[in-house]
């Protein structure tokens, strides 16, 4: 594992700081992120940052990774960082705030499930006091903005537009995400999946919308009332932002999914190790991805065991996040995978020495796109336990290794393809993943009518 400098040492040698930060957790080399470049490390401007406030922040971060404590923890950070103005409220516009990089493990968020959420807000009634928590970064200044740029580019791609572009983006949020795109696509007319909430043509309609609905109309036009963050933050105190949005996110929609928490795992457990530990402690690594209480906190132990065995590093968790918001549903409940199911692909046995991560990724997105009638009480069932199986049964062993073999030649030759957007990459090996499988357990006819001979 390869562990960068905190970037916070290339501004200042103070022992007394190299000894509050030597020990930060960066962010993973398979995730999105990268760590703040030098040349923006060295436009921070450390009047901002006395030796006392960089100690005691990074002091409670670390507490709250270790030991979970996140929710009291961010509060009294934000409460420190406003009292030294890095942190005020500014109303933006939706059009100019966009995702945050650090927003649910890189999740960011989902074009159907932004309009549920909006759906659910326009039922109860919009309310202020409801979007007090909403916070966001400003973006730090060109060039330095293209890691974001280009995340909200890709999410925008494997939205198809639904999630419209951003103009003037100034701000990325960390909390109020689903709200904000939510506020985008109403005040792009972007196309709706609601059918109460569309016009004629199948787009949002502003105008109806709004009536009676003064604060809602402010928040479209004006945007929300951000609590805001100075870009040096992050670039200080690299973990931050992912403690403020799991802090803040723990009513985020939808509820968390397997994926997210899959992700959380992941990445809890390589701060494990650059903590300095010899080995991860799974049972706290466990608790501290679920504290937010999600749905699938009951089969925690199977996500566990599934990133155990399956994470690839962390690269095939990101191909699933991106599969599930490209390939997820339209409408209704998320889908959930379950602990038999996870537990029996994370376990499957291919024999001493052999590993076939990308079949066992592919099942997992074969999973998945289940058609809607072979999805029982929001839970996937287009593959049964045995059907998982049998993928290492005497007739199908050949078949499944010249399949991980075929997988793994299609990711290698899209590497060599750099002009290929986002959503097209995802799209193209998503689909290859599912009709591989499909043919491998013979479910071509139920998915697509025709065989795959």
């Amino acid at each position: 594992m390869h562990a960068k400098s905190f970037s916070y040492m290339c501004i200042a040698s103070s022992s007394r700081r190299a000894l509050a930060l030597s020990k930060t957790v960066l962010s993973s080399a398979a995730m999105v992120r990268t760590g703040p470049s030098s040349d923006l490390v060295r436009l921070v401007d450390m009047k901002l940052f006395p030796d006392p406030l960089v100690i005691k922040v990074q002091e409670m971060i670390k507490g709250a990774l270790e030991h979970g404590e996140k929710v009291s923890a961010a509060e009294q950070i934000l409460n420190l960082l406003e009292h030294h103005q890095l942190l005020w409220v500014s109303q933006t516009p939706p059009e100019q705030v966009d995702v945050s990089i650090y927003h649910r493990k890189a999740f960011g968020v989902g074009a159907h499930q932004a309009q549920m959420l909006g759906e659910q807000i326009l039922a109860q009634g919009f309310s202020w006091a409801r979007c007090k928590e909403v916070l966001c970064m400003e973006l730090p200044p060109a060039p330095h903005d293209e890691a974001e740029v280009t995340f909200n580019a890709e999410l925008q791609n494997i939205a198809n537009d639904v999630i419209p572009a951003t103009t003037n983006m100034r701000r990325v949020s960390i909390a109020g995400s689903h709200t904000n795109t939510f506020l985008r696509q109403v005040k792009a007319g972007s196309p709706c999946v609601i059918e109460s909430l569309a016009d004629h043509t199948g787009c949002f309609d502003f105008q109806k919308l709004k009536a009676g609905r003064k604060d809602f109309e402010e928040a479209v036009v004006s945007g929300l009332k951000w609590r805001t963050l100075a870009w040096q933050v992050p670039v200080v105190w690299e973990d931050l932002p992912d403690l403020l949005q799991e802090s803040l996110n723990t009513q985020a929609v939808g509820g968390q999914s397997e994926i997210e928490v899959m992700l959380a795992i992941h990445q809890s457990g390589e701060a494990h190790y650059r903590m300095g530990r010899s080995e991860v402690d799974w049972k706290l690594v466990e608790k501290t991805a679920t504290y937010t209480n999600p749905s699938c906190a009951n089969w925690v132990g199977s996500l566990s065991l599934f990133v155990k065995h399956c994470a690839g590093g962390g690269e095939l968790l990101q191909e699933l996040q991106e599969f599930s918001k490209a390939f997820g549903p339209k409408q209704g409940m998320q889908r959930v995978l379950g602990s038999e199911f996870l537990t029996k692909v994370a376990t499957l046995n291919f024999g001493a020495g052999c590993k076939m991560p990308f079949l066992q990724t592919a099942i997992v997105k074969a999973q998945l796109a289940s058609p809607s009638h072979r999805v029982i009480d929001g839970q996937c069932r287009l593959l049964s336990a045995s059907n998982v199986a049998s993928v290492i049964s005497k007739d199908k062993k050949a078949a499944a290794a010249d399949i991980e073999a075929l997988l793994t030649e299609a990711r290698n030759l899209v590497k060599t393809m750099p002009a290929m957007d986002a959503g097209k990459r995802t799209t193209i090996i998503g689909q290859l993943d599912c009709r591989c499988v499909f043919f491998l357990l013979k479910k071509g006819k139920e998915m697509e009518s025709r065989g795959f001979q």
